[in-house]
């Protein structure tokens, strides 16, 4: 069984990752999701409505809901205004059968707790401990074997067995189709217990590509750490990915000025 291994090392901070010009937003849509959220969520305060280039709005708000007070939220909306996504934080009002479920892990220390509503699935809750391992549960705390997929997707028991053979203790925490199938991982590498990464097939349940998400600075590989001081440091840097596909490996790097560069794993340009 082939295992994907993930280059990366040395616990640290994540790091922040720029602001891209955003579209405009259409005062129409905006009024319309302003209307929604109080009607729907019976929102207290709005923190922002912000339009995303890739065409979906992110709204900041604090909510009642079936809250006893307001709850900070973070809710996804088309272009044209339609609800996608509520995620409520609930890190300080932790369910007691999930505070269970987390002592016992051995030294498990919650980094953040969500209850999440959205159009296309069941409401379900994600856990994130400050190992990296994440934890999805239904509103019955019974442990998600599969995140919800969204956008028609079916995980195929072929596709399935193919992540697992190519990702140790992979755990599927999400899953989209468009033009390809996109699954949301985290994995097991040789030097991080819990690697987020994304996994592509095409539509008749082909591989395609594996990417890990390297986007905490200080857990970068040695010699990947010493190519970004060597380039401006960490104030030049954006997010950076490792990919595989039937090709290459490569690590794909964005820099904060919105140029880019991909190299291969010895740090040569391609």
């Amino acid at each position: 069984m082939k295992k994907l291994i993930a280059m990366v090392m040395i616990c640290g901070i994540t790091a922040v990752l720029p602001n891209v010009a955003q579209a405009q937003e259409d005062p129409q849509v905006v009024s319309m999701i302003e209307v929604d959220l109080k009607k729907r969520l019976n929102t207290q305060v709005i923190h922002q409505i912000e339009y995303q280039d890739w065409g979906v709005y992110w709204v900041k708000a604090n909510s009642i809901y079936e809250f006893d007070e307001p709850v900070y939220h973070i809710s996804a909306y088309t272009k044209e205004g339609v609800w996608m996504e509520d995620k409520f934080d609930i890190s300080h009002r932790i369910p007691v059968s999930i505070q269970a479920a987390i002592d016992k892990r051995e030294g498990a220390v919650l980094a953040f707790g969500q209850l999440i509503y959205t159009s296309e699935n069941a409401p379900y809750y994600k856990m994130v401990l400050k190992s990296g391992e994440t934890m999805l549960m239904d509103t019955g705390f019974e442990k998600m074997e599969v995140g919800p997929l969204r956008g028609g997707l079916v995980l195929t028991s072929e596709v399935k067995k193919d992540i697992e053979e190519r990702l140790e203790n992979a755990y599927i925490i999400g899953g989209y189709q468009d033009f390809n199938q996109q699954y949301t991982v985290i994995f097991k590498t040789d030097y991080v217990e819990f690697q987020n990464g994304q996994i592509l097939y095409s539509k008749q349940g082909e591989w395609v590509e594996t990417k890990a998400f390297l986007h905490d600075y200080f857990k970068l590989p040695l010699e990947l750490m010493m190519y970004v001081n060597d380039h401006g440091g960490l104030d030049n840097f954006g997010p950076v990915n490792q990919v595989w596909n039937a090709t290459e490996s490569y690590y794909f790097i964005k820099f904060k000025d919105g140029s880019s560069v991909k190299l291969d794993l010895e740090l040569n340009e391609l």
